[in-house]
């Protein structure tokens, strides 16, 4: 899922850079800042999700590695005080 949002934003961007230099060089009668507002709120949406989605799997992994350190340290314990 992260990849499809990466790749999402990455698309916008290139539209985005199309429509602006067409506007700029004004092939076409059309106005191109509609599309170019669309690709932006597309690419600020997609770039949103994908953060969402690396932050979540981050936390995931420091919770695991938690998780692990605490068991660790716990198996340190029992094995320093039976002495």
């Amino acid at each position: 899922m992260k990849l499809i949002y990466k790749k999402v934003a990455i698309t916008s961007i290139v539209i985005f850079l199309i429509a602006f230099v067409l506007d700029v060089i004004k092939v076409f009668e059309y106005d191109f800042a509609e599309i170019r507002s669309l690709t932006v709120f597309i690419y600020l949406i997609s770039s949103l999700e994908h953060y969402k989605q690396t932050v979540k799997e981050k936390n995931e992994t420091i919770t695991e590695l938690q998780d692990k350190l605490k068991k660790y340290q716990k198996k340190n314990n029992n094995y320093n005080t039976s002495f």
